[in-house]
């Protein structure tokens, strides 16, 4: 599917960066960002998403370099680090056509979000769909689990669970929601389990299971 820009802006608002921008709490984050993409990655498929993903980047390199010039033009900088830079930059193509576009062409606009440092990490996230459409797929949680069985020399209810995804069985893991940090610990560091029940507490309920 071929985009025009008016299909893409489009497409933008229904990410509701404006929204998801103001969440602090990074819990609710997570569930709200896979309730909004998740739709989203369905509605409009793989192929579409990935031409979508790389007209947000044209988008940011665009204004990357209008900003940029106006920077060096006027001996002025906003944001040190290229990281930050870069989710600034991505924050205002999020926030949508007319934003963006007022930034386009006021780029000193851009200059003093950075200075007040009035923008949130990173839209740019949100297009990662290789990584969602993993995310949704059972088959790729259940070698994770058998992966994460064998390097563990640890044996508790996390490991325990882990026999449980290992066999498809999915059920109720929000109720493991918010307890990364507990399961690492308990695991020995193992932080591959903890991420693993992590995952699946936010996209379980999204996943169809693979016969």
């Amino acid at each position: 599917m071929k985009l025009t820009d008016k299909s893409f802006w489009k497409m933008v608002d229904e990410l509701q960066w404006n929204r998801l921008s103001k969440i602090d709490d990074r819990n609710k984050y997570k569930h709200t960002e896979a309730l909004v993409v998740v739709p989203f990655f369905r509605k409009y498929g793989e192929e579409t998403c990935i031409e979508f993903s790389k007209m947000v980047t044209c988008k940011h390199n665009e204004l990357h370099d209008g900003v940029r010039k106006y920077e060096i033009e006027h001996n002025v900088y906003s944001v040190n680090s290229d990281d930050g830079y870069s989710d600034m930059l991505y924050h205002v193509v999020g926030l949508g056509e007319s934003i963006y576009n007022k930034s386009l062409n006021s780029p000193e606009l851009v200059v003093e979000l950075g200075n007040k440092g009035d923008y949130k990490e990173c839209f740019g996230y949100l297009l990662h769909f290789t990584f969602l459409k993993e995310n949704l797929d059972s088959n790729h949680y259940i070698k994770w689990a058998k992966k994460e069985l064998n390097r563990s020399i640890i044996h508790n209810k996390w490991t325990e669970i882990c026999k449980e995804i290992a066999k498809g069985k999915f059920d109720g893991m929000e109720r493991y929601d918010n307890k990364y940090s507990q399961i690492a610990k308990d695991c020995g560091g193992n932080y591959g389990i903890a991420n693993l029940i992590g995952d699946l507490s936010v996209y379980s309920k999204y996943i169809k299971i693979s016969s």
